[in-house]
């Protein structure tokens, strides 16, 4: 650790900071963040042994690491983005660094603490291989126990084992607010979109009532944009701008979609730079018959493909 005696002024700062950091620990385990209690004494340990410039450049990386991890796992309890749904988003993104940062110096400790185990006595040595047998047999239960449950999460069996993340669909139908749908139309057309379509074009497809539907499943499985994703999705990462633009984009795709008006639907397709316009077995679930007719009358549009209900047109400019 570190000896105030020998740091001068900075090691009775660390002292008094820890102190200090106890304290604040202490106040916001009484308004509701009793990790904080934990945290806090534990990244001024940490922070000091970071500038204790008797220690090895690579054992204070380490250290540095710890205290970033913990000093997440701390600001994500006490500030949250706003929008976010609880603090969900918050703690999933920055997790992802608390979990690395631990990882790495997890992983680099093991090895000094293998090379340290060497001096102490065999008790200690046994002592210690059993603690770390029960972690990993607790860790090992993870995969036993998860991997069966996935694979039995499925829309249907009926695929069998396989690398295919598509495959589902030709035999399965999904579950929306409007009704049931199948799927097989839409897996035969996504692969023509994905083995005939080159570059990035815009996509004109269909939206779900809400977030978590098929809806968006163009861009989704063929990685091509779309005029708009989901909705909340789409406001919470442009929350800064406020969420007039999502919404104008999905009245406008929906109108796109609905409106027997040639001339307001070629506006909307010219605005967006749309070049294929989707109409398959979901957009019939979701939009207006004569609205969708419209689509082979137009000038401005070239049927491309046409099968098992879902017809894909190709602006001509």
């Amino acid at each position: 650790g570190v000896d105030p005696s020998r740091g001068g002024g900075l090691g009775w700062a660390l002292v008094v900071g820890g102190v200090g950091l106890l304290l604040l620990g202490l106040a916001l385990a009484v308004l509701g963040v009793p990790v904080a209690v934990v945290v806090l004494p534990a990244v001024t340990l940490a922070a000091g042994l970071v500038l204790e410039t008797d220690l090895p450049v690579e054992r204070r990386l380490v250290w540095l690491l710890l205290v970033v991890a913990l000093g997440l796992s701390l600001v994500v309890e006490v500030v949250v983005l706003e929008g976010d749904i609880g603090r969900m988003n918050t703690v999933f993104k920055f997790y992802l660094q608390v979990w690395t940062s631990l990882a790495v110096g997890a992983a680099v400790s093991l090895v000094w603490l293998a090379e340290r185990m060497r001096s102490w006595s065999l008790d200690a040595r046994q002592t210690w291989w059993a603690v770390m047998g029960v972690l990993v047999a607790a860790m090992a239960l993870f995969p036993l126990m998860s991997i069966p449950a996935k694979v039995k999460d499925r829309f249907t069996q009926a695929t069998g084992p396989t690398l295919d993340g598509m495959a589902y669909m030709e035999c399965s139908r999904t579950w929306d607010v409007r009704g049931e749908v199948g799927l097989g139309p839409d897996y035969h057309a996504l692969v023509w979109m994905q083995e005939n379509i080159e570059g990035s074009p815009v996509v004109l497809e269909g939206l779900g009532e809400r977030e978590y539907l098929w809806g968006n499943r163009v861009s989704v499985y063929t990685g091509l944009p779309a005029v708009v994703g989901w909705r909340w999705h789409q406001v919470q990462q442009r929350m800064a701008a406020g969420a007039g633009q999502v919404e104008q984009r999905h009245q406008e795709v929906n109108e796109c979609y609905n409106t027997p008006d040639v001339t307001r639907a070629q506006v909307i397709l010219d605005q967006y730079g749309v070049r294929y316009v989707y109409v398959g077995p979901y957009e019939r679930l979701y939009y207006d018959a004569r609205g969708l007719s419209k689509f082979g009358v137009m000038d401005g549009l070239r049927l491309v493909y046409n099968r098992d209900g879902v017809k894909i047109y190709e602006v001509v400019r």
